[in-house]
């Protein structure tokens, strides 16, 4: 009974190196095809050695027949490994699908209790082998992300029969040629397995999820950690400015809390760590496990249709969760097919073109806090928006009418309606209008987008973006205005000071000359529209940002720090603010909204307005007071921007442009007092109308603000009861008149 359990065991383990080995086999055959001149001595000595390993491996387990094929596709190899040269494709065609049939002999062996049975040969008379594989119907994604413990082997992936006939080497114990059918499926892990030796455990994936979310809440304590260790600095440094003649017992005892905090703050920090990379790589693969098969998806699509085209890759390292990769493999697959099949084009069209026989299809993967973009862009024809409009009509899904009003981006979209197809008939690969709109579900099921861009005669590129959930991620934090907001670090390039020199004006936008090279340059507070846009003073920080091959430079008023921090999805009723990614929760339990740089770069540059508006500042340190003003300006028609304290309305005074100012008189630090007088002061801002208002609403307020310069008052009651719009008005009326009149007496 052991040794059975032993061979179980043996046999699972098998099925896993099996799994491997031919996915790395695979594209070894791809690539000893794809020659092109290069020596592939040791690509065909790899290939040999990892048959040659599954052969005796295969027979030390008694699979006489998986040793047998080994031993067939060793027979393929093995000329064109004592002098090597590209392998033919129709050789090629059978060591594919010789692999497959391997690897499905493997998984239906392990579920056999005892001995496998002998596979009987269907077919033995025929004297040479076939010219050329048969049609594959579906590629294989012959990579396994998941539990390694109850696999299915994967689909047969021939179209025309079950069967596929190797040479057999002369001399050997069995001459002749040999068929084997397809075996049939596996039915899962038969029980009784010997826990003792067991080289793995089955867990669920909600209490790897639940594990995970112990240790944020662990390197959220660790952020708590790193704050109160800088109150207990800041306390002490108060205490030697205040009792510069304490106790050297208080001194001590500071000093002891302090170094006591900051040694469980970095053991609380490399355990956090620690447990993170361990459940990462446990919970985790690389970009590559998804990417690499889908060599093998490409070379057979291009078998099908007659065209040439090959896979390029990019961002295989990058680590997502195994349960997204499980569910990006048939999305993936469906595109590539789909750039193949419908975009690139055939081999003399593209020449015709000026293009090269060979198209490209490019997969990217790319990581920005966290989230993964992967892209599938080909360099074919594009998508044929005549004929989808066309189609749309015909299927009812739009009227006529409708159709011709569509834009481009609109018709693009129709490309994920189910039933909706360009071709007139159907083959093994598209035609029957299912499969764009499944990709779209799928992509959506994993909190996922699906962009398109299509360029007639230059390619269509798909984007896929997908949240990921499991661990901490770098987030640049930084201040535009009262906001504060975290930026990806990983689409950071690098943070710079502006310098006048740098900025470029471009008719109504902004441009930064940075490295030789003109980038858009964006006003963070003017593109989340929270102030009008401000144009970099000298030694304001700005972010230069890249995303997508794309990059920019954003301003910020200030750079705050840079932390690792669980960044979490938005809800459902906010995913369609495109401009955040998530939410993360700040050591002190802030929230911080993180934007997208894809959002970001994606943004038209802006710069200082040059026409006129009617644009409002409200300065208040009450946030209801500010929210109030705003709603009754904005009734009124002006745009209305909003600040909390006057020492920073004379930072946007100083650099904008407004036409009123709505501000409180009693606030902390520059009062509204101060702030008129100010402005006052300053000959760039001295004629802008201020309306002040006034909680105490009393003479001695109302007194003192007409005696600073100001146009109007009014009592915060006054306010609430709508009078301030009407106030507003009639304080820029006010000052046009003086300012009129101002002149004429100068004239």
């Amino acid at each position: 009974m052991a040794s059975e359990a032993l061979r179980r065991q043996l046999m699972k383990s098998f099925v896993q190196e099996a799994r491997e080995t031919c996915a790395s086999l695979t594209l070894l055959v791809l690539e000893v095809e794809r020659a092109e001149g290069t020596s592939v001595a040791s690509s065909y000595e790899s290939l040999f050695r990892g048959l040659h390993n599954l052969k005796g491996t295969s027979d030390a387990l008694g699979l006489r027949a998986v040793a047998a094929l080994a031993h067939e596709l060793e027979d393929v190899v093995d000329p064109y490994r004592r002098r090597p040269q590209a392998l033919p494709s129709p050789l090629v065609d059978r060591m594919l699908s010789g692999l497959d049939e391997l690897l499905a002999l493997v998984i239906a062996s392990a579920d056999v209790a005892g001995a496998p049975p002998p596979l009987e040969p269907v077919a033995s008379d025929r004297a040479q082998p076939t010219p050329s594989a048969p049609v594959r119907e579906e590629a294989v994604v012959g990579v396994e992300v998941g539990e390694p413990v109850e696999q299915k082997p994967p689909r047969t992936s021939m179209a025309s029969s079950p069967t596929i006939a190797y040479p057999r080497p002369t001399g050997s114990a069995s001459e002749g040629r040999q068929v084997f059918t397809t075996p049939p499926t596996t039915r899962g892990s038969s029980p009784g397995t010997d826990t003792k030796i067991a080289s793995s455990w089955r867990v669920e994936a909600g209490q790897v999820v639940g594990l995970m979310r112990d240790v944020e809440r662990l390197r959220e304590l660790r952020l708590r950690l790193d704050a109160e260790l800088r109150r207990v600095q800041k306390a002490r440094e108060l205490l030697e400015a205040e009792v510069p003649a304490r106790s050297g017992s208080t001194d001590t005892a500071l000093v002891d809390l302090r170094r006591a905090l900051s040694s469980d703050r970095d053991e609380a920090a490399d355990i956090v760590d620690a447990l993170e990379s361990s459940l990462k790589a446990i919970c985790t693969v690389p970009m590559r496990v998804v990417v690499e098969p889908l060599q093998r998806v490409v070379r057979d699509a291009c078998r099908m249709t007659g065209k040439r085209a090959r896979l390029e890759t990019s961002g295989r390292d990058v680590a997502i969760d195994r349960r997204v990769a499980d569910a990006l493999k048939s999305p993936l697959v469906h595109l590539v097919r789909n750039a193949v099949d419908h975009g690139i084009e055939p081999p003399e069209t593209r020449v015709s073109l000026g293009k090269p026989a060979e198209g490209t299809v490019h997969v990217r993967a790319e990581q920005q806090g966290n989230v993964v973009f992967v892209v599938i862009q080909d360099d074919g024809s594009g998508i044929d928006i005549d004929r989808i409009r066309q189609m749309a009509v015909e299927l009812t899904h739009v009227t006529p009418q409708q159709a011709a009003a569509l834009s481009k981006d609109e018709i693009e979209k129709l490309i994920f309606t189910s039933g909706l197809s360009t071709r007139t008939s159907a083959d093994h690969l598209s035609g029957r209008g299912v499969g764009l709109d499944v990709v779209l579900r799928q992509v959506e099921t994993l909190g996922g987008r699906v962009e398109v861009v299509s360029d007639p005669g230059r390619g269509t590129r798909f984007t896929l973006s997908l949240p990921l959930e499991l661990g901490s991620f770098p987030v640049l934090v930084v201040r535009a205005g009262e906001l504060q907001l975290g930026l990806p670090t990983l689409a950071v390039e690098r943070v710079i000071t502006a310098s006048p020199d740098a900025v470029d004006p471009m008719r109504d936008d902004l441009a930064l000359v940075h490295q030789g090279t003109l980038l858009p340059l964006l006003d963070l507070g003017g593109v989340l529209r929270t102030r009008e846009p401000l144009a970099p003073s000298a030694g304001q920080p700005v972010v230069v940002l890249s995303s997508q091959n794309e990059r920019c430079a954003i301003v910020v008023d200030e750079v705050v720090g840079d932390w690792d921090l669980v960044i979490r999805p938005l809800s459902m009723e906010l995913r369609h603010l495109l401009a955040y990614q998530g939410a993360a929760t700040m050591p002190g339990g802030e929230l911080l909204l993180v934007l997208s740089a894809d959002w970001l770069v994606g943004q038209r540059t802006t710069a200082p307005a040059r026409h006129a508006a009617q644009r409002a500042l409200v300065v208040d340190d009450s946030l209801t007071a500010r929210a109030l003003h705003r709603v009754m300006l904005e009734a009124g028609g002006y745009t209305v921007h909003t600040v909390g304290s006057g020492a920073h309305a004379l930072e946007l005074l100083a650099r904008g442009r407004y036409d009123v100012v709505v501000c409180d008189i009693h606030m902390e630090g520059v009062d509204g007092y101060e702030l008129t007088r100010r402005t006052r002061a300053n000959p760039r801002t001295a004629s802008l109308p201020i309306v002040l208002v006034s909680n105490l609403d009393s003479d001695e307020d109302r007194r003192r603000g007409l005696a600073v310069g100001a146009d109007g008052f009014l009592g915060k009651r006054e306010c609430d009861g709508g009078r301030l719009l009407a106030e507003v008005n009639g304080a820029i009326g006010r000052r046009s008149r003086r300012d009129t009149l101002g002149g004429r007496l100068l004239a």
